[in-house]
Order: C-alpha cells, then sequence, then structure tokens
C-alpha cells in the first residue's frame, strides 16, 4: 500500500501498537510549495463528530448533563417542535432534524452567528418525530457542541482541547478554523487551493477539526480500545 506520486496525505496503517507502514507525499499548499510532513494537519470533516460525542459522554460522566435531558434545556429559544428530542437523539441521528440539504437558508461557507444559526434550523420543521426513524444530521451534532459549550461553560473548542486531545496526548489537533495556525493542510479542487468551511462556527462539532496522522490513529486506538480520557 503506498500513496501514489499524483496524491498528497499522509498514510499510517497499524497492527496494534506496531506502526506497519508510514509514508508522507505531496505539498500541504500548492501555492506556496509547502510539502506536507508528519505533523501536518488536516480537515477531518465528519470524523470530528466523534470527538463531539465524546465531549458529551465525559459531560455525562460527571453528572453536568443527562443523555435524556431535552435539548429544549440546554439551547435558547428553541422551536415547540424540538420539545420532544433529547440528547440521545441527537447523538444517535433519531431526532428527526435534517441535514445541511434540508436547510437551504445556512451556507456553509458563510460565518454565521451561533443564535442566528439555530434560528436557521428552527425554522425548517423536522423530518419525523423524535426517535420515529434515523436521519443522518450534521445540524444535530452542532445542537450538541453548543449543549457542550453550555453545560462546561466554556468554548467548545476549548473544552475539546482541554478535556479530549491533552489527556490522549493528542497535540497536534485542534478544533475551529484553520487560518493563521502553523502546519495545515489547504484544500484543493482541481489543483487549485479552495477556502475551508467556515468550521468554526457552521460546522462546530459537526466536522470542525483538525489532526495530523500520528494524533488520528491515536484516537481510533482508543476509540477501538473502548477507551476514553480520565473524567475528573
Amino acid at each position: 500500500m503506498s500513496i501514489s506520486s499524483l496524491d498528497s496525505g499522509v498514510l499510517l496503517l497499524a497492527r496494534g501498537d506496531e506502526i506497519l507502514t508510514e509514508q508522507v507525499a505531496g505539498v500541504a499548499d500548492r501555492s506556496t510549495g509547502v510539502h506536507c510532513a508528519p505533523g501536518t494537519r488536516f480537515q477531518i470533516a465528519s470524523i470530528s463528530k466523534q470527538m463531539a460525542a465524546a465531549a458529551v459522554l465525559l459531560l455525562a460522566e460527571r453528572g453536568a448533563l443527562s443523555l435524556s435531558d431535552p435539548v429544549v434545556r440546554w439551547l435558547p429559544g428553541p422551536p415547540p417542535e424540538w420539545s420532544g428530542i433529547t440528547l440521545h437523539h441527537l447523538l444517535t441521528h433519531t431526532s428527526g432534524l435534517g441535514h445541511w440539504e434540508q436547510y437551504p437558508a445556512v451556507d456553509l461557507a458563510d460565518p454565521a452567528e451561533p443564535d442566528d444559526l439555530l434560528g436557521l434550523f428552527a425554522a425548517v420543521p423536522p423530518l419525523f418525530r423524535p426517535g420515529a426513524g434515523w436521519h443522518y444530521s450534521s445540524p444535530g451534532y452542532v445542537l450538541l457542541a453548543r449543549t457542550v459549550e453550555r453545560a462546561a461553560d466554556r468554548p467548545y473548542a476549548e473544552f475539546l482541547a482541554e478535556e479530549v486531545f491533552a489527556p490522549l496526548g493528542m497535540t497536534g489537533s485542534f478544533a475551529g478554523a484553520g487560518d493563521g495556525r502553523p502546519d495545515v493542510a489547504v484544500g484543493h479542487e482541481g489543483g487549485r487551493p479552495v477556502p475551508s468551511w467556515d468550521l468554526a462556527t457552521v460546522s462546530m462539532g459537526a466536522g470542525d477539526v483538525w489532526c495530523t496522522g500520528t494524533d488520528l490513529l491515536t484516537w481510533l486506538g482508543r476509540a477501538g480500545a473502548g477507551c476514553s480520557p480520565r473524567p475528573r
């Protein structure tokens, strides 16, 4: 297994604690010619939802919230249609909330104030009553990230950094926008650099984490072993 000469990225293959293959190839930013390196940080998109779920479960373990809590307990001005939605429904994509295509007023490339974003979600009726079906929902995970902020009384990115990444030794990982940070890979389409989504607001909790290859391998290894950061 290898990265072709036309590709860019980091490849790590492990069995247990043994690294079988480690390769780095290509450039992280074609406009500057900066090459990929073991410490290059990549957007991991919806894998970020695993970290959001871990944050919610940590707070549940500490008694700061309950998975049976109605989401309306944690969000400002929720619509009546959300009254039966629990945090467990959001975690399991059974809340009735839709995915991005159900919310055409949301522009993924445009920054949004958190409460304004919630208003755009609230303007669209749920697809079904909570627990009556399954529908993949990134907006549901945005609501979970907002819940983490309120239950923990600190910014979501800060909570992940201090309570999830640091205990696991994931020193190259962070949540939020990559602008101005070192060692971040620039997105490309057709060989041209493209801007990232506004991960700090629109996709907070749903697709806002950046990781190195090593950190992601650490995360997958701990998740596969059923381990979690030590509760306080």
